[in-house]
């Protein structure tokens, strides 16, 4: 494929229902937001970088980087926001300006230990499997989602078959589940279909240290110790 114009959009806004400024919150002494930035800097696969925020204060942060920093509005930075709108939102002030992309890579600040490679890597595979016209990156589960229970008014109910509860993992068919690290796609099927998982999906399968996902403190401490623990990690 020739002459594609990429962007990466790192949607960086300012709430966060389990850590308090999440998105700047300091891991190993740096905003998380800059790992998700400094990875797709040093990937060198994009044409154009965008933080999408409605901080000051990351805009602050990510003006320390050569990237552009754009506004979002109010409505766009809710626990109920979509991030599809975000990101079409992002697109459109682009389009208004007279840039136009053909791919977009959605980077969630929130997936830390994504690397660099990680980055390079999915996106070779997207564009030499052109018969796919997603890429949505995985890792393997943890938990079997069929030995899951629904829990209601102190009632549980098997969410599959209850045979599959007693039976041993290795004889179960194997899962994987999204890490919410990367997520490529066309402008064009964003625009048509607002969903990031536009049939058919190539699965990008990470590890289990780059697949971390900042949700909660436990989460955060977690990567902490993975970031001072191992070697793929810079310091």
């Amino acid at each position: 494929m020739i002459n594609i114009k990429k962007i990466a959009i790192i949607p960086a806004r300012w709430g966060s229902k389990w850590i308090p400024k999440k998105n700047i919150v300091e891991l190993s002494w740096k905003p998380l937001v800059n790992y998700s930035i400094e990875a797709a800097i040093k990937s060198k696969c994009f044409d154009k970088i965008c933080v999408a925020t409605d901080s000051s204060d990351i805009i602050k942060v990510a003006s320390t980087y050569d990237v552009e920093i754009i506004r979002l509005p109010s409505d766009l930075t809710t626990d109920e926001s979509k991030m599809i709108d975000v990101v079409l939102f992002v697109l459109n002030y682009y389009e208004d300006n007279n840039e136009k992309f053909n791919i977009t890579i959605l980077l969630q600040p929130t997936s830390p230990l994504r690397t660099y490679i990680d980055i390079q890597n999915a996106l070779k595979e997207y564009l030499n499997l052109n018969k796919y016209n997603s890429l949505v990156s995985f890792c393997e589960t943890n938990e079997h989602p069929y030995k899951s229970f629904l829990y209601n008014d102190n009632e549980i109910k098997p969410v599959f078959w209850e045979e599959y509860i007693s039976l041993p993992r290795q004889l179960l068919p194997k899962t994987i589940q999204q890490n919410w690290a990367i997520y490529i796609n066309k402008v064009e099927d964003l625009r048509k279909n607002k969903s990031f998982f536009t049939q058919p999906v190539y699965p990008f399968i990470m590890d289990e240290l780059s697949s971390i996902d900042i949700d909660k403190k436990l989460d955060l401490l977690f990567a902490e110790f993975c970031i001072n623990n191992s070697n793929k990690y810079e310091k």
